[in-house]
């Protein structure tokens, strides 16, 4: 923390804000992984670089497939190394003992172990799935979030807030009618106009091309705050 380049700040470090992205983003991150194996801490420096890689991989723009893929099972690899040690023999999950303790890490329940692994091999299969099918090389999450995001806020629009699943299998026929009546151009009132951002008809750029703003990608970039813990920048300078 002493080390301005690594950008880690005192409430990052220790959690402050539970569900703050950006502080995540700044314990978890490439200058942070090259600031511990630089200083004698190799084994911290390769779980800092695995969890970041992953988040470039599912999040970040600018890599190809390969490398996506690669980052994807560096993680999904680390979370078995210790939960499924036999992995590398058999990648069979049903010989998986959900309750084995997992690294001794604080919090880190086999709910999410479960989510985490399941969103690896989901997003893998995706791309081999596409691969096999002969479609564009192309990030699997790029263009699925709005449409997941979409279709929820269609059935909370239809169904409430609240709704249990017999609600759900009794309306979902015409949830799917009316949805695919939004997503037909032909139609009055098709979602993707030109006036909504999130919803678009043309062509997107790709999400592995880099962006355009020439300063390297987002997530490899080391943001210094002034807000978070004033009283140490003033012991380090500007």
């Amino acid at each position: 923390m002493n080390d301005p380049h690594t950008g880690l700040t005192y409430t990052a470090l220790t959690g402050k804000r539970k569900q703050s992205v950006s502080d995540a983003e700044k314990l978890l991150s490439t200058a942070v992984a090259e600031w511990c194996k630089n200083n004698g801490y190799p084994e911290e420096g390769r779980v800092v670089e695995v969890i970041a890689n992953w988040h470039k991989a599912s999040d970040g723009r600018g890599l190809d497939e390969e490398t996506r893929k690669k980052y994807n099972m560096a993680m999904l690899d680390f979370l078995l190394e210790d939960w499924m040690p036999w992995y590398n023999e058999n990648r069979d999950f049903s010989t998986l003992d959900p309750n084995r303790p997992f690294k001794g890490i604080k919090d880190m329940t086999r709910e999410l172990i479960v989510a985490i692994t399941t969103n690896i091999e989901s997003q893998e299969f995706r791309r081999h799935y596409g691969e096999e099918k002969g479609l564009p090389a192309e990030h699997p999450r790029a263009g699925s979030t709005d449409d997941v995001e979409g279709i929820f806020a269609f059935f909370h629009e239809l169904l409430g807030p609240i709704f249990d699943e017999k609600a759900f299998h009794d309306t979902f026929p015409k949830v799917m009618l009316e949805y695919t009546k939004k997503c037909d151009p032909d139609l009055p009132f098709y979602h993707y106009t030109g006036v909504n951002e999130r919803f678009n008809s043309g062509l997107l750029p790709s999400f592995n091309q880099p962006s355009e703003h020439g300063r390297g990608e987002r997530l490899d970039q080391v943001q210094i705050s002034r807000r978070a813990d004033p009283e140490f920048l003033w012991q380090i300078g500007p």
